[in-house]
């Protein structure tokens, strides 16, 4: 009888440890139940109760009034506080009964406490962005090659006949004889065939005035529609070599507006070059090369809430395109193409950014991993050359 009450006791207090907890009371009278990890002058550092899977919290001290231990002993670090609760009345000692004997009871089955659920936080469910209509722009109009004049040839002239001279007979003794003298016939003159001339010999092609080196400025406006416009600087060695050097503002395309999923502020800059091999024609030509940029984002969602997020990361663009140049006079040239590759960002850092949130944080201290996402847009480009 005395072994199971005393493994009842012995149960008793393991379950009342299991269950020890501290209790932190904030100045705007909220109080939580928390099992604490660190404490300095600064913060303390602790894991909820309801939720020790969970991630560790830190709240600043000035906002702390009071912990109450797991022991029962409570530390005041609000002086207003302290003295109210020092000038609570003490609690008066009740004396206790002097012990009664009982008779020893029949040994009672002690049952084991049932286990105490924790309730995992709900996921919380992500929209996806609408799909965006994609317009496809309009066919460029390339004008056709005039067409090379022919050149007929010079009429031949037609050979006058020409009168023979009449024989001339020389009388000799015996027989006549008759001497007949021929004109040599003149050799017919064959016109010669022309020349081909290149890009840079023909008059007829727009490269003939454009074909030394020069540099150009473009700029592209269908990114208000997809990732965002471009403002380009470019050098053209000739006619069949470019180089770009770009800057592209994301929070003005809708499509990276979709992606960070529409927040209250968004801001950036992209930097990138791109490099260009041309197919040339008599007005304008094929082009194949690639698109790289590096750019930076800072996103702020639920604005001027208790909430309110602030956001930042950087991204990585690699990319092939494709197009035609038109060139429309000696300095005005049009791009229209497709550019098609991967948008990587490398990691997304956040914090709580309005001081009232008692999650607050001064500086990016939390990181989630990153996502890719397809980098496709349609090129119109308009440029002129100096």
């Amino acid at each position: 009888m005395r072994k199971a009450l005393f493994l009842l006791v012995l149960a008793g207090i393991c379950f009342n440890n299991a269950l020890a907890q501290d209790i932190v009371r904030f100045k705007n009278g909220k109080e939580i139940q928390v099992k604490i990890l660190e404490m300095s002058e600064e913060t303390v550092r602790y894991k909820k109760m309801n939720y020790l899977e969970g991630p560790d919290i830190n709240a600043p001290m000035s906002k702390v009034v009071s912990i109450t231990y797991a022991n029962g002993e409570t530390e005041y670090f609000d002086e207003a506080a302290e003295a109210a609760a020092a000038q609570a009345p003490a609690p008066v000692p009740v004396a206790e009964p002097a012990p009664v004997p009982v008779a020893e009871p029949a040994p009672v089955p002690v049952a084991e406490p049932a286990p105490v659920p924790v309730a995992e936080p709900a996921p919380v469910p992500v929209a996806e962005p609408a799909p965006v209509p994609v317009a496809e722009p309009a066919p460029v109009p390339v004008a056709e090659p005039a067409p090379e004049p022919v050149v007929a040839p010079a009429p031949v002239e037609q050979e006058t006949p020409v009168e023979e001279p009449a024989p001339v007979v020389k009388k000799k003794k015996k027989q006549p004889v008759v001497v007949v003298e021929e004109e040599s016939a003149e050799e017919e003159e064959t016109p010669k065939k022309k020349k081909k001339l290149g890009l840079l010999e023909d008059p007829d092609s727009r490269w003939y005035q454009a074909r030394e080196n020069a540099f150009g400025i473009w700029f592209e406006p269908l990114g208000f529609i997809f990732w965002g416009p471009m403002l380009g600087l470019e050098y053209r060695h000739e006619t069949m070599f470019f180089i770009d050097a770009h800057v592209r503002f994301p929070q003005a395309g809708y499509f990276y507006d979709a992606v960070a999923e529409h927040p209250d502020d968004l801001a950036g800059l992209a930097f990138g070059a791109q490099f260009r091999f041309l197919i040339g024609t008599r007005v304008g030509g094929l082009y194949l090369g690639g698109f790289f940029d590096y750019g930076f984002t800072n996103a702020l969602y639920s604005k001027a809430q208790k909430d309110e997020e602030e956001w930042k990361w950087t991204t990585v663009v690699a990319a092939g395109e494709v197009g035609l140049r038109v060139r429309i006079s000696r300095h005005i040239f049009m791009d229209g193409g497709l550019v098609l590759g991967i948008l990587s960002v490398s990691e997304k850092d956040w914090r709580q950014s309005n001081p009232e949130h008692w999650e607050y944080s001064s500086s990016y201290n939390k990181t989630d991993p990153g996502f890719t996402s397809i980098f496709g847009m349609f090129v119109l480009a308009w440029g002129f050359e100096f």
